[in-house]
């Protein structure tokens, strides 16, 4: 398998915002297929912030079809991802296959969604005794997010990075990939990421059955 390893970085003004560990996580996966990274930094396009973000993973859908990739596996800036996480995403079946996190806002829902539509959005996470007894298995889902996410070439095909509403990208890809073009959407809960974070104070939150709110936050200093 070739994939496209896609990382976004944000910059403001002459500062660009990187982690190394998320670096050092794309850059040290044990694949035996082939990967190329694409790492984009800085701001080529004009308009809102959700609309800019969809034109550069528009981009990288373009350049991950045109070079003939079976994939495009989005790893996000602020994403710990272990070195297995892109094997476990190539060997779990499914047109869009995600690994597990959190969002990085209170309440820290899970990306693993079981319900969406253009305005709501139900996570597993929301329903805790399911979310326990799902962990540790692939699950089907409705998204969403590209934290640490697998498009196979079929989804790539089909769908397009947009945004038509209040929310970014992401949510609009899933809902696409559900409903208009009815693609197989899948968690691995094996494949559990941290999230980073600057506010208020350094940390990275990590999904956590063992929690009694499902997550557990390692402050950083």
């Amino acid at each position: 398998m070739r994939v496209l390893a896609a990382m976004l970085i944000p910059r403001g003004g002459e500062h660009v915002q990187t982690y190394e560990l998320a670096m050092q996580g794309m850059l040290s996966q044990t694949f035996s297929g082939e990967i190329e990274c694409y790492v984009q930094s800085g701001e080529p396009f004009a308009g809102p912030p959700h609309d800019r973000i969809a034109l550069k993973y528009e981009r990288a859908r373009q350049l991950a079809l045109e070079g003939g990739f079976d994939a495009l596996w989005t790893i996000e800036y602020d994403m710990i991802c272990n070195s297995s996480a892109l094997a476990q995403l190539a060997d779990t079946p499914g047109d869009i296959v995600y690994g597990l996190y959190c969002w990085r806002h209170y309440p820290y829902r899970w990306n693993a969604y079981v319900y969406l539509d253009q305005h709501n959005g139900v996570s597993l996470s929301d329903m805790p005794e399911r979310a326990r007894d799902m962990w540790g298995k692939t699950i089907r889902v409705k998204g969403l997010g590209n934290g640490c996410t697998l498009f196979r070439r079929k989804a790539l095909e089909r769908l397009t990075f947009t945004v038509r509403g209040p929310a970014a990208q992401d949510w609009y890809v899933a809902l696409d990939a559900d409903r208009r073009h009815n693609l197989k959407q899948v968690c691995n809960t094996n494949v559990v990421c941290g999230h980073m974070s600057l506010t208020p104070r350094p940390f990275v939150v990590w999904p956590d059955p063992q929690s009694l709110y499902l997550y557990r936050m390692d402050m950083r200093t």
